[in-house]
């Protein structure tokens, strides 16, 4: 009997120790899955996803049917509002950049599939801010037919001289002699260069992990083409589709009419 009860103590030991032992590894293999979430992996690659939102103030655009007013009190309706996204890159908390490759994108009102994308191979880690350029760098403009969002298919492209158009609006105002307003804008070199790079900081860290593929949800708001630093008003305003000083004008007021609104991790 007491052989019998020896055996019996022994083996209860051995499973009281295997039991420690699994509950200790599950809780290190939990401890490093968490830990992951934010560590900076060397050579390891995510992806951050970028949803625009495109916005008449406080209010959603709805093409054709919706008025809106804006600043200076003139009424609108919006037909068409296209404009490119080019050369994103993101800010790291160390300040170093990481930038998209190919980063050349077209958002175009009628298409909700352009309203998102994800940018890819972006290395594990954390992200303060990004930033891009509204329209299409001077090397692309005169590098001949290209495809994807660069092809002159999109309506968005005017000659090899002119090049690109960066931002396309079209609709009707009755402020408008002659009903319509188009502003086309463009222009790429020289005094009249509308590009425009923006940098926006985020309200809190983009997180690149294997666990977390961060959305960053941005606004555009149509209303920042009409005013500051420049006041358009479409009685004396209304079509502006040549490169030149109005372009310009209109780039610079446009400059700031994106914003963050989210960052989902």
């Amino acid at each position: 009997m007491l052989i019998l009860l020896l055996i019996f103590i022994h083996n209860m030991k051995i499973r009281v120790k295997i039991s420690m032992v699994l509950c200790l590894a599950i809780l290190v293999i939990g401890c490093n899955k968490n830990s992951d979430v934010t560590q900076v992996v060397p050579g390891q690659k995510g992806e951050i996803k970028l949803n625009f939102t495109n916005m008449v103030g406080a209010d959603p655009i709805i093409l054709n049917s919706q008025s809106y007013t804006n600043f200076n009190g003139d009424t609108f309706y919006v037909n068409t509002f296209n404009y490119y996204i080019s050369n994103i890159q993101f800010t790291r908390m160390d300040d170093s950049i990481v930038r998209e490759e190919n980063s050349y994108h077209l958002i175009e009102a009628d298409k909700p599939q352009t309203f998102s994308f994800n940018c890819k191979r972006i290395p594990f880690g954390q992200y303060k801010s990004i930033t891009f350029t509204i329209g299409v760098d001077s090397l692309r403009n005169v590098s001949g037919a290209q495809s994807g969002a660069l092809d002159p298919v999109h309506n968005m492209f005017w000659s090899w001289s002119s090049g690109y158009l960066f931002t396309k609006l079209e609709g009707t105002s009755p402020q408008s002699p002659s009903g319509n307003i188009a502003f086309h804008i463009a222009g790429f070199s020289g005094p009249y260069n509308s590009l425009k790079t923006v940098t926006l900081n985020f309200p809190y860290n983009a997180i690149v992990s294997n666990y977390i593929k961060p959305v960053v949800k941005l606004k555009a708001d149509i209303l920042e083409m009409f005013v500051n630093p420049s006041t358009i008003k479409f009685g004396i305003v209304n079509n502006v589709t040549t490169v030149g000083a109005l372009a310009k004008s209109m780039a610079d007021n446009y400059a700031d009419m994106f914003s963050v609104i989210e960052i989902e991790n």
